[in-house]
């Protein structure tokens, strides 16, 4: 257990994580990267999400299949809209603005 790399672990599991120690602008550009990567694999599954759900499902299916595509179709838009809006948190509040291309028109 004297193992230099598990000192290191076991001393990142001890210490004691306040939001003073995160800093913003990185902590941003992490999440503005990750939001990028679902909202592009939002965009390529959708059409085969909407496939799936409006011509492979079951005939008892019918009545719900519709609300499965409201919820698809919104969440896909709304991805999208964090893709280009750019939104930025501001932590730790829970407020923040928008500073993509389309806030500038």
């Amino acid at each position: 257990m004297s193992d230099p790399d598990n000192a290191q672990f076991l001393y990142f599991l001890s210490v004691n994580m306040t939001a003073d120690r995160i800093n913003p602008v990185i902590w941003m550009q992490i999440n503005k990267i990750i939001m990028d990567v679902f909202a592009s694999m939002a965009v390529l599954v959708y059409p085969l999400a909407m496939f799936v759900i409006m011509v492979k499902s079951p005939v008892k299916m019918s009545y719900y299949k519709y609300f499965l595509g409201a919820q698809v179709t919104a969440t896909t838009s709304l991805d999208v809209l964090f893709m280009l809006d750019n939104p930025t948190v501001v932590y730790p509040m829970l407020v923040g603005y928008v500073d993509g291309p389309p806030s500038r028109v």
